[in-house]
């Protein structure tokens, strides 16, 4: 550490912060962004940490973080929706002319948080910690493992579905696959794997076939889009029908665009009278008409318009693998992943 004892002092604070998802970000007190082990750590110099003491002994180490709301990293929703409960923190000082010099300052996990006007401040629990807790569990009438864990026994291979919620009204929310058996995801659990909840879990209370009750709503209501993309991934394998409005009874590319977007909330007059062959742009803009906005195409539930061939428009919805469209080849309503097959004239989103 010879380097902290030069006239000139090139010190910055890192902290390298790993969630339970998975997540790991990385953010610094110097004004410019630093890569330390591959990682980037963002600019971020309203971070302060606070004294930390490093010394011998069994003492629980505590410190705190501070710094201001906002942006990508840390933000108010993530932290009041529990995204960062328990995360492992590891806050180093380095050189930043030569981020190889560093000396690592306190690890632990993220504790208590407070929220105010100024920002957030995050309780630092380091290691020594885990020796503050009771060394013997109380007692209680229901089991105390976490389902699926080492303790509980249950081997959950068998026991879990992957599913899309093609609504969902308050804690209660309608997926795309009814349970195999009644009441089969009851007292389960559940983990979002996209949109505003990704990463999030929420205890089931009860299912009733295609319906679960969680415990609790979601913390971020499920967004329009979400809504949109899930209703057309519902309706792969309809057949292919000119004019068709339902899934049950057939779809073209203006049905499913229909079908997807009163999923996500917009209901309105719907386009009839057209060909199978053309480009028609009128009938594409009484179905867009109002409650749908620009987009970039890039966000699953945006309604997308391609042109397919010469004086050929064809309508899309996009998913988190790709698109979803009605193939009049196929004959039926496929998805499709990956890259988009088609130039992209325009794409549209859901408001709200």
């Amino acid at each position: 550490m010879s380097w902290l004892e030069e006239e000139l002092t090139t010190l910055a604070y890192c902290w390298r912060v790993e969630r339970s998802d998975g997540v790991a970000i990385g953010l610094t007190s110097h004004d410019r962004d630093l890569v330390v082990d591959g990682l980037v750590h963002r600019a971020s110099p309203g971070m302060t940490p606070s004294a930390i003491r490093r010394e011998e002994g069994l003492d629980v180490e505590t410190g705190d973080v501070s710094g201001a709301l906002g942006g990508a990293a840390i933000g108010e929703a993530d932290l009041l929706a529990g995204r960062w409960d328990g995360a492992r923190v590891l806050l180093f000082a380095v050189d930043w002319s030569d981020v190889s010099r560093r000396v690592d300052l306190s690890e632990g996990t993220i504790g208590a948080v407070e929220l105010s006007d100024a920002g957030f401040t995050a309780e630092l629990r380091g290691s020594m910690a885990a020796l503050d807790r009771a060394v013997v569990e109380e007692t209680s009438p229901e089991c105390r493992a976490e389902l699926g864990d080492r303790r509980c026994r249950v081997a959950m291979a068998g026991r879990r579905r992957f599913v899309r919620i093609v609504t969902a009204e308050g804690g209660a929310l309608t997926v795309d696959a009814a349970e195999p058996v009644a009441d089969a995801y009851g007292g389960g659990r559940m983990r979002w794997f996209s949109g505003a909840n990704a990463g999030l879990e929420a205890g089931v209370a009860r299912s009733e076939g295609a319906v679960l009750r969680l415990r609790a709503p979601p913390a971020f209501a499920v967004e329009a889009g979400e809504r949109a993309a899930a209703a057309a991934v519902a309706a792969v394998g309809a057949r292919f029908r000119l004019h068709g409005r339902g899934a049950g009874t057939g779809l073209d590319c203006v049905g499913l665009a229909a079908l997807a977007m009163a999923a996500g909330g917009r209901r309105g007059p719907v386009p009839t009278g057209y060909a199978l062959r053309g480009g028609d742009a009128g009938v594409v803009r009484r179905l867009v008409g109002d409650g749908l906005a620009a987009a970039d195409g890039e966000r699953a539930g945006d309604l997308l318009l391609f042109a397919a061939g010469p004086g050929q428009v064809h309508l899309a919805v996009r998913t988190e693998r790709g698109l979803v469209h009605a193939d009049a080849g196929l004959g039926r309503v496929v998805e499709r992943p990956g890259a988009f097959p088609w130039p992209l004239l325009a794409a549209w989103r859901l408001e709200g």
